[in-house]
């Protein structure tokens, strides 16, 4: 009898390669403010702590942070002009 070859292994597919994730960082966090939306000046005041914790339970009792609640009190003693740049 003739003996027959076997056939050949098939080699298994080679996957595509993967895109180099260097070639498009991620961009991480939220878009950059413009400079003249951008928040830098600081205001530091001393209270007792019954004041500030008459502060606390007001902002808490109105449902903001405690900057937004003191932002919104002085924007209502203060009208900002915005500066046109």
């Amino acid at each position: 009898m003739a003996s027959k070859k076997p056939a050949p292994k098939k080699k298994p597919a080679e996957p595509a390669p993967r895109p180099s994730r260097k070639a498009k960082p991620k961009k991480l966090g939220r878009p950059p403010k413009k400079p003249s939306e951008k928040k830098t000046a600081q205001i530091r005041i001393v209270l007792r702590e019954d004041q500030r914790a008459a502060v606390d339970r007001a902002a808490l009792a109105s449902g903001q942070t405690l900057t937004a609640f003191v932002l919104e009190a002085i924007e209502r003693h203060i009208t900002f002009a915005k500066e046109s740049r």
